[in-house]
């Protein structure tokens, strides 16, 4: 999981890539979203390879194998940014956009994309999954929860 807000000029982006020469193809099994602050809508986009840069603060996410036993390095990048380079994607290029229930004093209030047990989405090498929001601000917040497997 990954959480990071926007700043003045941008709204807050969050990316998976499975990077070119991986060698991987992605599973994911779970996809889930979280936003606060936001007054429009957030978008997802599958893309085939990673358009935006990250810029400003960037926040890796935690990357760990359910499988302990399996010694090798993640490969995919999980990161969050305030201040992404390049020109923001649509509603158009997405295959998901929405808003959220804002959790407030809840906590974490994620909202599921892919529900477990569904069948999963793949994405290959050089290729990405990018989610990002619509409002500027601090106080805009998106975060990412992704369970996923390389192959």
């Amino acid at each position: 999981m990954v959480n990071t807000v926007g700043d003045a000029t941008h709204p807050p982006f969050i990316s998976l890539v499975n990077p070119n020469g991986s060698g991987k193809v992605l599973r994911i099994y779970e996809l889930m979203v979280g936003t606060e602050g936001g007054t429009n809508r957030f978008k997802i986009r599958r893309i085939a390879a990673s358009a935006l840069g990250l810029g400003g603060t960037t926040t890796a996410g935690l990357l760990i194998r359910k499988d302990e036993t399996d010694a090798t390095a993640i490969v995919s990048l999980l990161n969050g940014c305030t201040a992404f380079t390049g020109s923001a994607f649509t509603e158009a290029q997405s295959f998901w956009y929405d808003k959220t229930s804002a959790a407030g004093a809840a906590g974490y209030l994620l909202t599921p994309i892919i529900r477990p047990q569904s069948f999963p989405l793949i994405v290959k090498a050089n290729s990405a999954i990018e989610f990002m929001g619509s409002d500027n601000g601090a106080g805009v917040q998106a975060r990412l929860f992704v369970s996923f497997d390389e192959v």
